[in-house]
């Protein structure tokens, strides 16, 4: 056997099998036979919907594309050595015990991964920044690409809003020529320029069935860079968005849109920071950070647009925010991470690490004190675990799993059992089971 990966033909039953083209492209070339249903073949490149494959037995072309669905159907499964063709993963329990991947998900670095915890299915949304895109996949043994949408700058977050609306941030302007540049230093150079995005690129919610447009919010004119949804794991009632000139908050209407005008916003939140993280407390408290470690709390609830608390981290490029309940503010940053007391806003303690820590998250389980979080550290992805001795506090790695690259983005939710995604500098993805 050649270990590539199997699959049954079970489409097609009425015509003699599936249609299969010379390329990719669906415009190609049709062949004169089709593959015949119940034929095995291996899989040569999978893109999309979209196989490239070599028949191993059945009637049929010896080898070409083909589609895996056929409006809403699937046309090829794949196969298990002892049980044959299975069915996909279809509910968030069957991921119990699961590791994912790594699966290669983009062209270049993952910026943002988000899990789809509104809908029932599990899925999962990753992002690109250099290429302006934004994939998402359909979780299960053999994690599939549902659909594909390009932004129309370089996207720094997404968020589902509901089960069928995505919200995309687009930051800065696209890359010349839509290409790829792996050179550091261009790359930061671009990040800087957004005077190229029209009115409204900065904050769209899609349609994700299929991908298509379905509002532009206009009250952000730089790049956003930011977005958190309020409550947690669950269906959200408020969206806070973040760019250089406006920290703003929508309520997010029935069909999962966010209103086109916020319901509190405030205009340069951090001045000339670069205001890249957020973080609820409370429907009525919101956090804020730059990279400088500036972070401020807001209370939206009052309606005043002036900061109640500001604290001045010593930290070199804050990564990531969150609200973790009793174990404080957890703010990462390029050597640890810093926990700052929500009561007075004041710093409670530093934690060093020997590695970057590129990102970090919670656990959106709807609760509001945790004691873990999970944070990129280098190549590895490490849980830790918060423990008290009296007053004092210390977090500790209780799990680690490594990678072939830095990591680079996480997310991690509670749906039957604590699930945490990774994005990774080489473009890939995976799934984890943490529990």
């Amino acid at each position: 056997m050649s270990g590539l990966p199997r699959w049954k033909v079970v489409g097609g039953g009425d015509k003699g099998g599936i249609l299969v083209r010379e390329k990719k492209e669906t415009s190609s070339s049709q062949l004169d036979a089709r593959l015949g249903t119940n034929a095995i073949i291996e899989e040569l490149q999978l893109s999309g919907e979209r196989l490239h494959f070599r028949k191993i037995e059945g009637d049929g072309p010896d080898t070409g594309w083909v589609s895996t669905r056929l409006k809403g159907k699937d046309l090829l499964l794949p196969v298990d050595e002892h049980r044959g063709a299975r069915r996909p993963l279809v509910a968030w329990k069957d991921l119990a015990g699961q590791a994912l991947g790594p699966w290669l998900a983009h062209e270049d670095k993952v910026t943002t991964v988000h899990f789809d915890s509104v809908g029932s299915c599990p899925r999962l949304v990753s992002a690109c920044w250099s290429t302006a895109s934004v994939r998402a996949w359909e979780l299960s043994a053999r994690p599939r690409q549902l659909w594909e949408m390009t932004t129309s700058g370089l996207v720094s977050d997404v968020l589902f809003t509901s089960a069928s609306c995505l919200l995309t941030a687009v930051s800065a302007n696209p890359m010349p020529s839509g290409s790829v540049c792996h050179q550091a230093d261009f790359k930061q150079r671009m990040a800087e320029l957004d005077d190229q995005l029209g009115d409204g690129d900065q904050l769209v919610c899609w349609s994700t069935n299929p991908p298509a447009p379905k509002r532009r919010m206009t009250f952000h004119q730089r790049g956003c860079h930011r977005l958190q949804a309020w409550p947690a794991g669950a269906a959200p009632e408020l969206v806070a968005s973040a760019s250089a000139d406006r920290l703003a908050v929508s309520a997010v209407e029935g069909d999962g849109c966010p209103k086109p005008e916020p319901a509190w916003n405030t205009v340069r939140p951090h001045g000339d920071g670069k205001l890249r993280h957020l973080a609820w407390e409370s429907a009525e408290r919101l956090w804020s950070c730059d990279t400088s470690g500036l972070v401020k709390m807001w209370d939206v609830g009052s309606g005043s647009s002036s900061a109640i608390t500001e604290t001045h981290l010593a930290v070199e490029n804050a990564s990531a925010l969150a609200f973790l309940g009793e174990p404080g503010l957890l703010i990462a940053h390029e050597t640890g991470f810093a926990f700052v007391d929500p009561g007075s806003g004041k710093l409670m303690r530093q934690q060093y690490t020997k590695d970057v820590v590129a990102t970090a998250c919670g656990v959106s389980n709807g609760q509001k004190d945790q004691s873990d979080f999970f944070a990129g550290v280098g190549c590895n992805l490490v849980r830790y675990e918060t423990r008290f001795a009296g007053a004092e506090a210390k977090s500790h790695a209780v799990g680690m799993w490594t990678l072939p690259a830095k990591v680079t983005s996480v997310d991690a939710v509670s749906q039957s059992t604590t699930l945490v995604a990774v994005g990774l500098q080489d473009g890939k993805l995976a799934v984890f089971d943490a529990d």
